[in-house]
């Protein structure tokens, strides 16, 4: 038996068509690679500062064409405004003061219009000089810059607003009243738990890794709590969505408290975790060809004959077939894999493997972090179901067929089905045909598939009943198939 598969995989590897499939994959690796850097990794100009000079000068004439007598509301309007861009314009733009401006633009403006309209309208020095001080002491920690005693100073002050709302509330008889300012206590309770993650975690306002993170959380907890019924009251395209945010939420939340790096949009290690699914196409041609080479080449040159004139049993020299290109798509798989890791590390930073992958696992309900490398052979392991039952198609066609291009455009063309299929549409009786079942990455770490229809359970049935079908078929047609007039 090891003589038959030795033999198989010599015949396969003398086939031409292989080499020219693995050149073609290897060029597509490389370009890939690189494209993603020129599409991504290029310069980004920032036009902020270009736009704030713009709108300065269009300020700053329109304050030169106001008569402060005559169009005085309009006068305190555009000189508060151009008083803000020149705040903003003392810092540099992605600092954490031009940030937090930025942030508070509304508010700032305000305190900013109010001072004016003391100074030039009503013109109370009193007011005017009491709401002076009370924008220099906002203004103060972005001067020494001090962002924490700035985060500190919103605490305070969000605190000060709950114990007012509070106050509010019991006084409040209406019940929809109640509710609305019970709404405004929750959100500066939201506010001040981001406030505090910034001090313990030592976020600044400035733009960054952590900073982005710590944004990105804040927006995914927000959708997250917009869920208020219980999980089972939902239906399925809605369980999917809150499974889906609560990964997010669960996977950001662990990056920002054990400082896990962000890499760029295009990196090594995603290149190399996704390189299976970039590759799909070509990893499903070369098994189809291989497979339908295997056997009806055989019949098609006559070569079928100087295996059975030797003392083998057929069922041998198709399982030995069958070996044979499991083996060889094993090898592979394993070159994709090793050819990406090498090229994603000169074209980005072999560095950029060190960052593990973040996923939520669903069965343990925990974060997990896991090594690229170790990630991949997962994928690969879930979707070595679907490398096989078109293995085994692509036996079948071939044994059924003595023409080559036909059973490769049939192979193809169940592999494509995958993509025309949907059970997006409620039609049930589509979760029984293989194309939907056999890839298990859609379970991995516990996650729902996409349809409601599909469990790991009933896919691995699916993937059992179906190959062992086609198996069974072939090995008969393999069996009897007449070699006369071969």
């Amino acid at each position: 038996m090891i003589k038959l598969i030795k033999n198989e995989i010599i015949k396969i590897l003398k086939n031409k068509t292989i080499y020219i499939l693995l050149a073609l994959l290897s060029i597509i690796i490389v370009a890939n690679t690189i494209i993603g850097t020129s599409i991504y990794g290029g310069i980004i100009i920032d036009h902020t500062e270009e736009a704030r000079q713009q709108e300065k000068i269009n300020l700053t004439n329109k304050i030169n064409e106001l008569d402060i007598n005559k169009d005085i509301d309009d006068y305190i309007k555009t000189k508060s405004k151009l008083e803000l861009i020149n705040l903003m314009s003392e810092y540099p733009i992605g600092s954490w003061q031009e940030q937090v401006i930025v942030k508070n633009e509304a508010k700032i403006e305000n305190l900013i219009k109010e001072i004016n309209i003391y100074t030039y309208q009503i013109k109370d020095k009193g007011k005017q000089a009491e709401l002076q001080k009370n924008y220099n002491e906002f203004l103060k920690p972005l001067k020494d810059d001090n962002w924490e005693k700035f985060v500190t100073n919103e605490i305070i002050e969000l605190e000060k607003e709950i114990e007012k709302l509070e106050k509010n509330m019991q006084n409040e008889k209406n019940v929809e009243q109640k509710q609305f300012i019970q709404n405004q206590i929750n959100q500066h309770e939201f506010d001040i738990e981001f406030l505090k993650i910034r001090l313990t975690q030592k976020i600044n306002h400035e733009k960054g890794e952590q900073n982005t993170l710590l944004k990105e959380y804040k927006n995914q907890r927000i959708i997250l709590e917009s869920y208020t019924k219980k999980i089972e009251e939902y239906n399925y395209s809605e369980r999917l969505q809150y499974n889906k945010i609560k990964a997010n939420v669960k996977e950001l939340e662990y990056k920002i408290y054990n400082n896990i790096p962000i890499l760029e949009l295009d990196n090594a290690r995603d290149m190399l975790n996704n390189s299976l699914e970039y590759y799909e196409l070509l990893i499903i041609l070369t098994i189809v060809i291989i497979g339908t080479a295997s056997i009806s080449d055989e019949f098609n040159r006559g070569t079928i004959k100087l295996l059975l004139v030797k003392p083998y049993k057929r069922w041998k020299i198709l399982l030995s077939k069958i070996i044979a290109i499991i083996i060889l798509i094993i090898i592979l798989n394993i070159l994709i894999i090793f050819v990406q890791f090498i090229i994603g590390g000169l074209v980005y930073s072999f560095e950029d493997y060190v960052v593990p992958i973040i996923q939520y696992n669903f069965n343990t309900n925990e974060v997990q972090t896991t090594n690229v490398l170790i990630n991949v052979t997962k994928i690969f392991i879930a979707k070595f179901p679907m490398y096989l039952i078109l293995l085994c198609f692509s036996l079948f066609i071939s044994c059924a067929s003595s023409n080559s291009s036909l059973s490769i455009f049939l192979g193809m063309l169940i592999y494509l089905s995958k993509n025309i299929i949907s059970l997006k549409d409620n039609t049930e009786f589509f979760k029984y045909l293989i194309s939907v079942n056999w890839d298990f990455v859609k379970y991995l770490y516990g996650k729902l598939p996409e349809v409601e229809y599909l469990s790991l359970e009933f896919s691995l049935t699916m993937c059992f009943v179906w190959g062992t079908i086609i198996l069974l078929i072939t090995f008969i047609n393999f069996n009897n198939k007449d070699i006369k007039n071969i």
